[in-house]
């Protein structure tokens, strides 16, 4: 038995005599198939084909909508957050859509619409110190014919903002260093501030 889809290389493979159906698997969908058959007698130099009988078929179209997968966090700061995840094998579907809210509020956000070439978002003015729940589902249709996808969660906090004041000598009293800091300890803003 052969088979072979238009420009692919023919597959070949050899059954016993006695067996009369064989599922062919691994087939790509809404694609045209050639398949021949072929009985031998014999092997290597000797073997004889019998005439063979072709048939071509269609497989049917796969109209699953497909699923992202791998949702991950990129880069994470105190008021964004960069997400990545891996794009559906198939690509039989028309948008992706993020939805995101902070946990202790559970309403999401309205839905962010990212052009299915994408696999990455940078979702900004967060709130510091703040735990979100990110929701990536791939989309097709609109209106009444719309389907989504299974949705791909993932959860992160944001870094926190901490402040932490210090007098610095010789100057007045009345002047105090504020220094902001991340949590992983990196400066991000430093201040000379006047207290009255």
């Amino acid at each position: 038995m052969c088979y072979t889809s238009d420009g692919e290389k023919s597959n070949k493979f050899v059954s016993a005599a006695n067996v009369r159906t064989y599922d062919l698997t691994g087939l790509q969908p809404d694609t045209r198939y050639i398949i021949s058959v072929a009985s031998t007698v014999g092997a290597g130099d000797d073997k004889v084909l019998s005439g063979k009988e072709t048939i071509i078929v269609t497989t049917e179209m796969d109209t699953s909508i497909p699923n992202a997968s791998f949702l991950r966090l990129g880069r994470l700061t105190q008021q964004s957050v960069t997400l990545f995840w891996d794009p559906p094998a198939v690509s039989n579907f028309d948008t992706f859509e993020l939805t995101y809210s902070p946990s202790f509020i559970g309403s999401p956000s309205s839905p962010v619409t990212i052009p299915k070439g994408y696999t990455e978002v940078e979702v900004t003015e967060l709130m510091p110190g703040v735990d979100y729940q990110f929701v990536l589902r791939t989309v097709r249709g609109a209106g009444p014919t719309l389907e989504m996808g299974t949705d791909l969660t993932f959860g992160v906090t944001t870094r926190k903002i901490t402040l932490s004041m210090c007098r610095i000598p010789p100057l007045s009293e009345k002047y105090y260093n504020c220094i902001y800091w991340v949590m992983l300890g990196f400066c991000f803003l430093c201040a000379m501030v006047k207290l009255d």
